[in-house]
């Protein structure tokens, strides 16, 4: 399903550019070589950041604000 029309940008074509580091909904964009222009995508693609990022949360506990925590020692 599209998910920017402006663009042809896909659901697939999302998690791909933020699986690659995209953190931003113009990042998405810029991953294709496109910029965004009327911004009704900027939602979905947020929420799409958002998803890998719990994702990643779930198999990563040690990962807190995006940033791995150093182990605490004594």
């Amino acid at each position: 399903m599209l998910v920017c029309n402006c663009r042809g940008i896909n659901e697939k074509q999302v998690k791909v550019a933020v699986r690659a580091g995209a953190t931003h909904w113009a990042d998405v964009h810029a991953h294709f070589g496109t910029e965004p222009s009327c911004g009704k995508c900027a939602c979905e693609i947020k929420q799409a950041i958002a998803d890998d990022f719990c994702q990643k949360e779930r198999t990563d506990p040690s990962i807190i604000l995006g940033r791995p925590v150093a182990p605490m020692t004594a």
